[in-house]
């Protein structure tokens, strides 16, 4: 199976062309394939210092 990809910031030019939705007020874009794909995927920030990394898991 594979697992979503997730990244942290997004390109303020392709903005327009993800899908969005607002999780406990964090704005959410995502590709439409992720939706038809997982019933559930769940995002993890992990921090070192000053480096964040995001992690997903999906169903």
């Amino acid at each position: 199976m594979q697992l979503p990809s997730v990244r942290l910031g997004i390109d303020p030019g392709k903005v327009q062309i993800y899908p969005k939705s607002v999780v406990e007020g964090i704005n959410v874009y995502y590709v439409d394939s992720v939706a038809q794909r997982f019933k559930t995927v769940s995002v993890k920030l992990e921090k070192l210092l000053f480096f964040k990394k995001l992690i997903a898991a999906g169903e």
